[in-house]
Formats: C-alpha cells, sequence, structure tokens
C-alpha cells in the first residue's frame, strides 16, 4: 500500500540518518580514544625511561644515557627511540622541531603531535638527567596500524547500521501494514461500498485514535444518506398516495359532471320500459306482441346496465398495470362516455385518425384506464371550453421528435374562447381553474398531466385558440 511504503520510507530514511551520524560520531570517539591511549601510553613509556636513565646519568653519565637510548631504539620494533637536542645546531644529536623546542625549554613535556608526512606520532618527553643539554627522548610510534583499526572499527559500525537499518525496515514494514494498511484499507472497502449506493454498511472499530475517529464519522456519513432515503422513500409513497387520492377525486369529480347528462341518457330507455311495462300490465299486448315489448325491456334495461358500469368502472380505483392500448378505441370509449354532457351542452364530439396515420392504429404502452382518464378529462375540458354548437375534435396519430423518436398522439381540439397567453403556464396547476364555482375543481388537466408524465410522456398546449390545441404525446406501442 502505498501509504505504508511512504511511512516505512520516511522511517526508513530517519533511521538511516540518526544511526549513520551516530556511527561516524563512534569511529571518530573511536580514533580519538585511540590516539589518546598511544599519547598515554608512549607518556608512561617517556616517564619509565626518564626514570631509569636519570639512575644510568647519575652513575655513569649522560652521554652513557643517550647511548642506552640509541641501544633501544635499535632493539624494539614498531617504536622509536632517539635523543633530540634542542640546544646549538652543531650538536650532533638530532635537532628538535622549533614546534617542541620552547616546550622542551619550560620543561612543559611531555607533547606530542603527528608527522602527516610519515603518519607518525612522536611524543617528547625532557628527562631530569637534561640539565644543560636542553634535550629529550623522542619517541615515535607509526599509525598505520591505527588505520588498520580504524577501518575495522569502520567497517563493524557498518554492519551494525545496515543489520539496525534492515531490522527496523522489516519491523516498520509489519507495524505500518499492521496498524496503517489494515484500517485503511477496512476504511476503503467501507468507502466504496458507499460509493455503490450501500448505506446499510458498517464498519466496526475498537481503536480509538485518528482511523477510529475516521471509521465513526464514515457511519455517521452513511447513515445519514440512509434515513434522508428512507424519509424520501416515505415521502414518496405520501405523495403517490395523495396523487392517487386527487386521480380518483378527479374520477368523482368527472362523474358528478357526467351524472346529469347521464341522467337524461337513462330517461329515454326507462321511460320506453315504463311504457311497455304498462302495456303488458293494461293486457294492450299479446301473443308476439308481449314478447317484442319483453325484448324491447330487456335491451332497454341492459343499455341502462351499460350506462351505469361505464361510470362505475371510470369512478372506481385500480392497480396500475401497462398494456399496449389502441388509442383509437380509446378515444371513442370516451367519445361514447362524454356523449351525455356534450349532447347536454349541445357539442358534438368527434374522433379522426390522421391521414398520414389511416394505415395503422396508433397504440399506446400505458395504463388503458389511466389513459382513459388523461383523455376523458381532456374532452370535458374542451366540452366545458366550447360554445352552443361547438365541436371537439380528438386526433389520433403518430408524431416524430426532433431526436427521431416516435410517440403515439392524441390532440384534443376546441373552439372556444382559447387560453389566454398570461394564464398559459399556469393551467397544469392542481386546483387553477377560471370557470365558475360548480363548473370544476381545477384538478382534471394536471391530473391528465400527472399521468403523461407517469407513462413517460408529455401534455402540452400547442396552439392557444383558433382552435385551441393539446396535445398527449405518449410511448408509442405496436398494435396487437
Amino acid at each position: 500500500m502505498r501509504v505504508v511504503a511512504k511511512f516505512v520510507s520516511a522511517i526508513l530514511v530517519g533511521i538511516c540518518a540518526i544511526v549513520a551520524i551516530d556511527g561516524w560520531l563512534t569511529v571518530r570517539r573511536e580514533v580519538a580514544l585511540f590516539d589518546a591511549k598511544l599519547r598515554q601510553d608512549a607518556v608512561e613509556l617517556g616517564r619509565a625511561l626518564d626514570r631509569t636513565l636519570s639512575d644510568v646519568a647519575r652513575r655513569s653519565g649522560v652521554d652513557r644515557a643517550i647511548a642506552i637510548i640509541d641501544d633501544l631504539d635499535r632493539t624494539l620494533v614498531g617504536l622509536s627511540l632517539r635523543w633530540v637536542s634542542a640546544s646549538a645546531p652543531a650538536s650532533a644529536a638530532p635537532r628538535l622541531p622549533d614546534a617542541f623546542a620552547r616546550a622542551v625549554r619550560n620543561r612543559s613535556t611531555p607533547a606530542s603531535a603527528v608527522d602527516p608526512a610519515t603518519n607518525v606520532l612522536f611524543t617528547y618527553v625532557v628527562p631530569e638527567f637534561a640539565g644543560a643539554n636542553e634535550g629529550a627522548i623522542e619517541i615515535g610510534k607509526s599509525l598505520s596500524f591505527r588505520d588498520g583499526y580504524v577501518e575495522r572499527t569502520t567497517v563493524r559500525t557498518a554492519i551494525m547500521v545496515a543489520a539496525t537499518i534492515v531490522v527496523c525496515a522489516a519491523m516498520a514494514t509489519t507495524l505500518g501494514a499492521w496498524l496503517i494498511g489494515r484500517p485503511v484499507n477496512k476504511l476503503l472497502r467501507h468507502a466504496r461500498a458507499i460509493g455503490r449506493g450501500d448505506l446499510e454498511s458498517r464498519v466496526a472499530w475498537t481503536a480509538h485514535d485518528e482511523l477510529g475517529a475516521l471509521a465513526n464519522e464514515m457511519n455517521h456519513m452513511a447513515a445519514s444518506p440512509a434515513r434522508a432515503r428512507e424519509r424520501v422513500a416515505a415521502e414518496t409513497e405520501q405523495r403517490i398516495a395523495a396523487l392517487d387520492e386527487l386521480r380518483h377525486a378527479e374520477r368523482l369529480a368527472t362523474v358528478g359532471k357526467l351524472a346529469s347528462g347521464v341522467a337524461h341518457e337513462l330517461g329515454t330507455p326507462l321511460n320506453v320500459i315504463i311504457q311497455r311495462a304498462a302495456m303488458i300490465e293494461r293486457g294492450e299486448v299479446a301473443g308476439q306482441e308481449s314478447v317484442h315489448s319483453a325484448r324491447v325491456v330487456r335491451e332497454q334495461a341492459m343499455r341502462i346496465t351499460g350506462i351505469v358500469r361505464q361510470l362505475l368502472d371510470f369512478g372506481r380505483r385500480r392497480a396500475v398495470h401497462r398494456e399496449t392500448v389502441p388509442l383509437v378505441d380509446l378515444a371513442r370509449e370516451v367519445a361514447e362516455l362524454v356523449a351525455p354532457l356534450a349532447a347536454q351542452r349541445n357539442v358534438t364530439v368527434s374522433v379522426r385518425q390522421s391521414p398520414l396515420d389511416a394505415a395503422t392504429s396508433p397504440c399506446a404502452s400505458g395504463d388503458r384506464e389511466l389513459l382513459r382518464q388523461a383523455l376523458t378529462n381532456l374532452v370535458v375540458n374542451a366540452i366545458q371550453a366550447s360554445p352552443d354548437g361547438g365541436e371537439v375534435i380528438v386526433e389520433i396519430g403518430i408524431t416524430v421528435d426532433p431526436g427521431g423518436r416516435r410517440w403515439a398522439s392524441v390532440a384534443v381540439e376546441d373552439r372556444g374562447a382559447g387560453i389566454p397567453e398570461s394564464i398559459a403556464h399556469r393551467i397544469f396547476e392542481p386546483f387553477f381553474t377560471t370557470k365558475d364555482v360548480g363548473e370544476g375543481t381545477g384538478l382534471g388537466l394536471s391530473i391528465a398531466f400527472g399521468i403523461a408524465r407517469d407513462h413517460g410522456g408529455r401534455l402540452r398546449v400547442d396552439r392557444l385558440r383558433e382552435p385551441t390545441r393539446l396535445s398527449l404525446a405518449l410511448p408509442v406501442a405496436d398494435a396487437t
């Protein structure tokens, strides 16, 4: 995981820097301690020689003591001894370097220094017998073996540094994967589940740290849309129920509007039935004539039953289901249904099919009863808007939109006063009406608009007047 890799890399860089600096300081410290030990050993050797040679000088003279120094120089391995003089240049002994001459004269020895040219540590010790000779014992120790010691120390330190880095890298990788990688992967899976819409997903977290706080916030984040979705679903159900109630109320309102016309329609067959029944009762008909009268009574009763059934079917609430609906047949049913109301207002309802689609029967995909209600609302609205002796035309056809999609179209025309432009944008609003009190509820066009939208279609005003034309476009289906 990239986060773990970055975390481990940052830790390793820090560890490498710390361990490298510590190794460098360790080597320097070892070198300094080694040099100090060399100087200390040389000083101790010089003091031991001072005590021994001082005795020899008192017994046998200074020259004998210096001669012993030369003998020791030839005998010792890895160590050089010689007598150096700080006096006149004519002295036979080697001359003391100027850097140490003052220290020897002041007898402020021992003093040490490294000769870079020969890589030798020189230590100068002024013995007690030096006196006027103003000389010192020079002890030389090659530092070549020190370089080997430094190299070995450096290699050992480098190995320790590398081992430390490897161990720390393994530990950092393991802990990073366990403490960071695993929790982050868990949160990532949870985030992807939320992204897929699984708002019921929750991540269990027991650690009280920043990742735990993030997990809790993600749980809250998922819970909030879930509650909002539940609330929206409940509100949607309420709105659907309210819309269903509105549609049902509109059906009942339309039934009420048709009631007066239906009463007139029922009057004729009822009169026929009463008259025929009276004739039979008085014995005015007999034989085949009575059979004919009975047949007339039955036919008129069936006519009344059909009218009442149409009203009941229109006003009854029912389940919604899609089917293939031939629009010409549906328009004729609506025209028959509203015929009494049209007759009351002396208005003619005509159903026509577009000449371009005369060879086919345009069909829509939708709920037959809902589409009947929508079309009935449009036709009743047109009848109420028509003048005395007017005509309402219902035209069925197929239209094609600019995108090339085909629609089953039902257009309703009337030649009434038209729709004022100032209210054209409001005619599909619920409860908006310009009719007198008792003439309309303001729900007819709104319900029709909603039914069109629920079917994936549209209802719009094509012309405001001369004639006023409203068109209902529905998803087209093949005729069966």
